[in-house]
C-alpha cells in the first residue's frame, strides 16, 4: 500500500505563482591569484605555520597503545598536509584557473596535526584524583537530531553543576549519528575537550574512566570500536543511584536531561531569570568542534571565498563572511510532524521567494548561499515507489535548480555541505563514515559564523543556532530571520534582549 502525502495547489505551487527560477548558469570568475606565500619560501611558510599553532592538533585515547586505538587513529587520520580534494562538486565546479594560479591560491593548510593532538588529549583527559568524589557519569544515552541532543548535552550539564560534580566521564557522553550509523559515537571524537577542560573549573570537565579510580562501573564495547562507541556498566548491586559513588551517576531517566534544560529555558522566557553561565559558556564558544572537524569547515569556507570575485569586507558592508546560510526545513519528517502547522512553510520556492523580496539585491558583500537540509531524506522519499509525496519531488527539483543556477539571476551561487561535505573526506575517513552527525556539526558551526541566517519558526535547530549567533555578539550576530506564512521576519533587531524561544 503506498503511504500518500497530499497538499493542496496552493502549497505544491509557490504562492509567488513564480517558476523556479529558471536563470543562466553562473560564469567561470576570474580573481587575482591570492599573495599568501611566496612560491620561493612555500616551505619555511609551512613550517612556520605548523610550529606556531602546534598547540591545536587532535586525537584521544585511554593512553593504552591498544590495537583498538591505533586503528582508531589511523581512521581519524592523517596530519601530512594533503592537495584540496573535490570538497563539494558545485563549489569547485567553474574554477578553471591556470596552474600558477592553483599553486598559489587553491592550496589550503591544515591545522590540525593528529600526533600533536594526541598527546594534548591524552594529557587533558587525563582524571584528577582529587575529584574522585565529584565525579560523575551520565546514566543514559542521547537520541534524535543534533539540536536535540545539544539540548540534552546541556541538562547533562545543569545536572552536573546541581549535583557539585567538577568531573564527567567522556565514555558517559556519546553522541547519536541520527540517520547515518546510528552508532553513539563519544563526546570527544566529536568536539575539541583540549578546549573545553580549559574552562575547568567554570565547567565540568571531562575525564577518561580508570579502573582504579572509578570502580563503581566498567566500560564495555558497544558499537565497532570500544574506543568510539563505549558502553557504561555499573558495577555494584541494586540501584547506582544509591549505591554508586566513583562514579556517582546522574539522569535518572531518559528524559531527565533534556527536561532539565526545557525547564529552565521557559523560566528564562517566562520568568525573565538569568541564564546559566553554563549555557553562556557553551554558546560563545567553549563548545567547539574536533579540529580535524574545524578544518573541514575552514577548507570549505576558504573555498567559498576563492568563489568571491571581490575582498567581502568592504566600507559598506558589515559582513565579515562571504556567506550566508538557509536552513530549509521542508523535508518528508516536517512535513509530517503534526506541531505548529501553522507555521510551516512547505514549500522551497516560496521560501526563497521571501528572501528575494526583503532582500531586492544581494545583500553587500555576498555571493553565497549555504542551503541547510537533508537531501538523502528528499531522495529517499522520491524515489521510494511506495511513497507518494508530490512536495517532496516539488522541492528536490526547486533543490536541484537552486544549486544549478543560483540566486538573484545568478549573482549568488547556493551550494550544500553538511553531510555531503563530511561523505567527501578522503584525509578524514573517520568522519566520512559518521557523516550524518559530523555534517550537522558542520551545518551548525557554519550557521554560526555566517554573515545572515535564514531558518524556521518549527526547528530547534533554527533556534539555536540563532541563540548562539545572539550571545556571541559578533558583527553579524543580529542578522536573524525566519521565514514565515507571513513573510519574512526579522527576530532579532536591534534592541532584542533575547533571542526568539523555540516553542514546537
Amino acid at each position: 500500500m503506498r503511504r500518500q502525502t497530499s497538499y493542496n495547489s496552493a502549497h505544491i505551487q509557490s504562492r509567488s505563482n513564480s517558476r523556479i527560477l529558471s536563470v543562466p548558469r553562473l560564469t567561470k570568475i576570474k580573481k587575482a591569484p591570492r599573495k599568501c606565500c611566496p612560491k620561493s619560501s612555500y616551505l619555511v611558510c609551512v613550517v612556520l605555520l605548523a610550529l606556531s599553532i602546534s598547540w591545536l592538533n587532535i586525537e584521544r585515547t585511554n593512553g593504552e597503545t591498544s590495537s583498538e586505538a591505533k586503528k582508531l587513529h589511523a581512521e581519524i587520520s592523517a596530519s601530512a598536509i594533503v592537495p584540496k580534494s573535490n570538497v563539494v562538486a558545485k563549489v569547485d565546479v567553474d574554477l578553471a584557473e591556470s596552474e600558477e594560479a592553483k599553486d598559489q591560491n587553491n592550496f589550503f593548510i591544515p591545522l590540525y596535526h593528529r600526533e600533536s593532538y594526541e598527546k594534548e588529549i591524552k594529557s587533558a583527559l587525563k582524571p584528577l584524583e582529587s575529584a574522585v568524589n565529584t565525579t560523575a557519569a551520565y546514566k543514559h544515552q542521547f537520541w534524535s537530531g543534533f539540536c536535540n541532543q545539544r539540548m540534552m548535552f546541556l541538562g547533562v550539564l545543569f545536572l552536573a553543576q546541581d549535583t557539585n560534580s567538577t568531573q564527567i566521564l567522556v565514555e558517559s557522553i556519546k553522541w547519536k549519528d541520527q540517520f547515518g550509523t546510528n552508532e553513539r559515537i563519544r563526546h570527544d571524537h566529536l568536539f575539541d575537550t583540549v578546549h573545553w577542560n580549559s574552562f575547568h573549573p567554570k565547567l565540568p570537565r571531562m575525564a577518561l574512566h580508570s579502573e582504579t579510580l572509578f570502580p563503581d562501573v566498567s566500560i564495555k564495547n558497544r558499537g565497532s570500536n570500544i574506543n568510539v562507541s563505549p558502553g557504561i556498566e555499573w558495577e555494584v548491586v541494586g540501584d547506582p543511584f544509591v549505591n554508586a559513588t566513583r562514579p556517582y551517576p546522574i539522569g535518572k531517566k531518559q528524559t531527565e536531561a533534556v527536561h532539565k534544560y526545557l525547564s529552565h529555558n521557559n523560566r528564562v522566557y517566562r520568568m525573565g531569570i538569568e541564564r546559566r553561565s553554563i549555557e553562556l559558556e557553551v554558546m560563545k564558544g567553549a563548545l567547539r568542534p574536533h579540529p580535524a572537524i574545524e578544518d573541514i569547515i575552514q577548507e570549505f569556507i576558504f573555498d567559498l571565498q576563492k568563489l568571491h570575485e571581490t575582498n567581502y569586507v568592504t566600507e559598506e558592508s558589515s559582513f565579515h563572511t562571504p556567506y550566508m546560510v538557509l536552513h530549509a526545513r521542508i523535508e518528508p519528517d516536517m512535513q509530517q510532524h503534526g506541531a505548529c502547522s501553522d507555521k510551516k512553510v512547505y514549500n522551497l520556492t516560496d521560501i526563497v521567494s521571501q528572501i528575494e523580496t526583503k532582500f531586492v539585491d544581494p545583500p553587500t558583500g555576498i555571493q553565497i548561499m549555504v542551503i541547510i537540509l537533508h537531501r538523502e531524506l528528499l531522495e529517499k522519499e522520491v524515489t521510494d515507489a511506495s511513497i507518494e509525496n508530490e512536495m517532496a519531488g516539488y522541492n528536490l527539483k526547486a533543490l536541484n535548480e537552486l544549486i544549478e543556477n543560483g540566486l538573484w539571476g545568478g549573482k549568488v551561487r547556493v551550494v550544500e555541505a553538511g553531510s555531503k561535505l563530511a561523505q567527501q573526506q578522503i584525509k578524514y575517513p573517520f568522519y566520512a563514515k559518521y557523516s550524518a552527525i559530523v555534517g550537522a556539526i558542520i551545518n551548525y558551526y557554519l550557521s554560526i559564523d555566517a554573515s545572515i541566517f535564514f531558518g524556521t519558526y518549527v526547528s530547534s535547530y533554527s533556534s539555536a543556532v540563532i541563540s548562539t549567533r545572539f550571545f556571541r555578539e559578533t558583527i553579524t550576530s543580529t542578522n536573524n530571520y525566519f521565514y514565515s506564512n507571513d513573510g519574512l521576519i526579522h527576530v532579532t533587531p536591534p534592541g532584542a534582549v533575547q533571542p526568539p524561544k523555540f516553542q514546537c
